[in-house]
């Protein structure tokens, strides 16, 4: 969570300056701080919790400015000043959704937040993976790239004594011919390497923004304890990533079981008539009536729970792949 708190600051530096070569854990710092991923997802987190503030709260009221009891026809038609029924209203009403619905989104967007932060941390783990592997990559490329030229010297060498040593009678004409073909297979093999250090180099710039990125230090090694990683399963960041959507999918259940209930109005207008006559005060409430829940708001919640359990299927489905 200190990563997130730190972007913003982060984004603030004009730039980072990229000399000498990258460690591994040099690599992977760089990648943290300048993957625009990672801002971009902590920047959707900043939003979710920026809505946050909005959720569960009651919607604007409404204004409403009218004219009533205008005559149209009969002896008084168009004429609003000789009657006492024409009145002008201005009134304001306001909606008022039942409780365990403004509950139901308060839940829903705290969920969205949980959700944003899983999804920020996945994105770092997913940066920091595929840094290490450029990483690795390079390294074990250039290493073997090494290994490589010194044998072709050292093949090179031999291949010219070859005609010397034919001459004198030390060793067969088809000899000569071995070298070459072995000198040309590892020239395609070193061709090859150098088109892998390419790729590894560009993955490199890829998540660290450095244009021509250098690696020095050595290779990590990494224990591997299989009974803590099968232990630590439910921690990953894509566990708790498809966990926090699946908070989002039953505070969705929630909001569509509120929708089951009554939602309420208030209203209140002042109706102003001719000086002659009186002035009036209206007031009212109005009441919502589900009375067609299983064609409606049943549907909803069906639908609703069985995103639900989709999710958790998909959970089931990925923490079987991860084992």
């Amino acid at each position: 969570m200190r990563l997130f708190v730190c972007l913003p600051l982060l984004a603030a530096i004009p730039g980072v300056a990229f000399a000498g070569p990258l460690t591994f854990d040099a690599a992977l710092q760089r990648a943290r701080q300048e993957a625009p991923s990672i801002k971009a997802k902590a920047l959707a987190a900043e939003a979710a919790r920026s809505a946050r503030g909005g959720a569960g709260s009651l919607p604007d009221p409404t204004l409403a400015v009218g004219l009533d009891s205008f005559p149209i026809s009969g002896p008084l038609a168009f004429a609003p000043g000789q009657d006492n029924f024409t009145m002008a209203r201005v009134g304001v009403s306001q909606d008022i959704p039942n409780l365990a619905k403004r509950r139901a989104q308060r839940a829903r967007a705290d969920s969205d937040i949980k959700a944003a932060d899983a999804d920020t941390a996945f994105e770092a783990r997913s940066v920091e993976v595929g840094t290490a592997l450029a990483w690795i990559n390079l390294a074990y490329a250039e290493r073997r790239l090494t290994a490589l030229d010194d044998l072709l010297a050292r093949l090179e060498r031999v291949v010219r004594t070859t005609p010397s040593a034919v001459a004198s009678g030390n060793a067969r004409p088809a000899q000569t011919l071995a070298g070459r073909q072995a000198i040309a297979s590892l020239e395609d093999r070193r061709s090859e390497l150098v088109s892998n250090i390419a790729r590894a180099r560009a993955a490199l710039t890829r998540w660290t923004g450095d244009p021509a990125p250098e690696i020095a230090g050595s290779i990590p090694d990494f224990p591997v304890d299989g009974a803590e990683l099968r232990a630590g399963l439910d921690r990953l960041p894509t566990m708790a990533m498809i966990d926090a959507q699946s908070g989002q999918a039953m505070a969705d259940v929630r909001m569509a079981d509120a929708n089951r209930r009554s939602d309420f109005g208030v209203n209140l207008a002042y109706q102003r008539r001719d000086p002659r006559f009186g002035d009036y005060v209206s007031a009212g409430v109005t009441v919502s009536l589900p009375f067609f829940t299983r064609s409606r708001q049943n549907a909803g919640i069906a639908a609703a729970q069985e995103n639900a359990g989709r999710i958790l299927a998909e959970r089931d489905a990925a923490l079987r792949a991860r084992r």
